[in-house]
């Protein structure tokens, strides 16, 4: 019976540290609404291709809300974000993503902020 549970015990060890390696090798996002006013509809594209794969559509997102971290394959440092509030349209468009680097594993907070009444501005902020 020893013999059995020194193997079971090794690959359970084994198992729960490629699980620890793997969370720390992802990125991870969240979204932070720092503009005051609730959003509703917003669609956070952090890809580059533009596809579904890599866009997070959000339903509604609280005057002062943050989003739970959702784990993504790849991020940019500059994301395209649309958004609703009070019936105003509301976005932040990167003008180039050429020479951007994609984001390294980590955790990261889009912080969702008013640039101008119809302009938001993302700011990326890496947690240590």
């Amino acid at each position: 019976m020893k013999a059995l549970q020194q193997p079971l015990v090794r690959w359970t060890l084994l198992a729960l540290l490629g699980t620890t390696v793997a969370c720390a090798r992802s990125i991870q996002l969240r979204v932070a609404n720092q503009t005051g006013v609730a959003l509703t509809g917003l669609s956070v594209e952090y890809g580059w291709n533009r596809s579904d794969a890599t866009r997070w559509r959000i339903d509604s997102l609280g005057a002062s809300a943050t989003t739970d971290f959702r784990k993504v394959t790849e991020a940019s440092p500059v994301p395209r974000v649309r958004a609703t509030a009070g019936g105003r349209t509301l976005e932040a468009m990167p003008q180039d993503r050429m020479g951007e680097s994609p984001l390294k594993p980590g955790k990261y907070t889009y912080v969702l902020r008013l640039a101008a009444p119809d302009q938001l501005i993302v700011v990326l902020d890496r947690h240590r």
